[in-house]
């Protein structure tokens, strides 16, 4: 697609390998200054400390291994040693990786896959008496799984990032939504998935009426007319710049923890912050 056909793509994906191009540009932060974000979290519970080993859990591949480059970081910065198990996607039970990364004596573990590997992993553990914190990218949850026999595990110390307020959120851009979508698609599950799709779609729209006011509606017109959008999607709790085709939309991330309350299942337990490790880091190391 690049540079032959000029038109403007927002993937629903976030790994740093998008960057460069201004015809396809990442909404969020990147998974490797999102896992920055996570660990940091961790540290300012006091969940870790220097001189502690943390697991990392991660798919092969792109979402994986960007993650992976942002656990490393992290790491260097803190003081702390990452232990890997990588898997593929199509690896669905984590009792294998649970037992080695308890063998290794990790104080928490990092998980970059899907749900359902981030359940089996935070359930395996929970039923190993393996008592720990798990953190997750923005794609490694579902609230699908509270009503699974992780549910319960999950609901206790699981904890999810995210570049924007989750749609269960009271805040005044979720809360909309959520009613909006809710009476337009009744039968449809409450996720982040609609708070993605919707700040994807509204930035498009956002993109093409800069171009409409600037008289030019071509494919670079779009794509120029984006370059000049700042200050976007506060009403979801993150400022997202899109000035620099090269840098993530934001360094921002939002922490959140399962809660069966909640529409969608997630409650923010840290509004959006970016981690000193994550401010200093240079994507695409």
């Amino acid at each position: 697609i690049d540079g032959q056909d000029k038109g403007l793509v927002l993937p629903q994906a976030w790994s740093a390998n998008l960057l460069g191009s201004p015809y396809i540009r990442v909404i969020g932060a990147t998974y490797d200054v999102e896992t920055i974000n996570l660990i940091d979290y961790l540290l300012a519970e006091k969940r870790i400390a220097k001189g502690d080993k943390i697991g990392h859990v991660y798919f092969e591949g792109d979402y994986g291994e960007n993650a992976l480059v942002g656990s490393k970081h992290a790491a260097k910065e803190a003081g702390l040693t990452v232990v890997e198990q990588k898997i593929k996607p199509t690896d669905n039970d984590m009792t294998a990786q649970v037992a080695a990364l308890k063998q290794a004596g990790v104080k928490a573990v990092v998980v970059s896959a899907g749900p359902r590997q981030a359940a089996s992993l935070v359930g395996v553990a929970a039923a190993t008496g393996f008592d720990i914190p798990v953190v997750g990218n923005n794609s490694a949850f579902a609230p699908q799984l509270l009503k699974t026999q992780a549910g319960p595990a999950l609901l206790k110390d699981y904890y999810v990032a995210s570049s924007t307020l989750p749609i269960g959120d009271p805040g005044d851009g979720p809360a909309k939504l959520a009613k909006e979508y809710a009476a337009q698609y009744p039968k449809d599950v409450l996720d982040n998935g609609v708070v993605a799709g919707y700040t994807a779609a509204s930035l498009f729209g956002e993109a093409l009426s800069k171009a409409c006011d600037d008289k030019d509606l071509t494919r670079e017109g779009i794509d120029k007319a984006l370059l000049t959008i700042k200050g976007y999607g506060t009403e979801f709790g993150v400022t997202h710049d899109f000035s620099d085709p090269k840098a993530p939309s934001t360094r921002e991330s939002v922490i959140m923890k399962p809660d069966a309350g909640a529409a969608g299942g997630l409650k923010v337990v840290r509004p959006a912050e970016v981690a000193p490790a994550a401010e200093s880091f240079t994507i695409g190391n």
